[in-house]
């Protein structure tokens, strides 16, 4: 999966926020995610409950992860 750095031309710059995750729940089928640089913030359930997920990569401008709080 790879996430684009503009959506309806404008810049992507957080990649999940709050609950629910971005990418459903649960979710086995995403592997690998790759964030571009345009996003500087990646929130606590961005890739909540993704089972199948090994790889991810972050781009160079990522400047906060937020925890997943209960």
């Amino acid at each position: 999966m790879v996430i684009p750095d503009t959506l309806d031309g404008n810049p992507v710059k957080q990649v999940g926020s709050n609950y629910p995750p971005i990418f459903g729940y649960p979710n086995t089928t995403v592997t690998s995610i790759i964030i571009p640089d345009s996003v500087t913030s990646i929130g606590g359930y961005a890739f909540f409950s993704c089972n199948s997920l090994t790889s991810v990569t972050i781009g160079d401008s990522v400047t906060s992860i937020a925890a997943k709080t209960a």
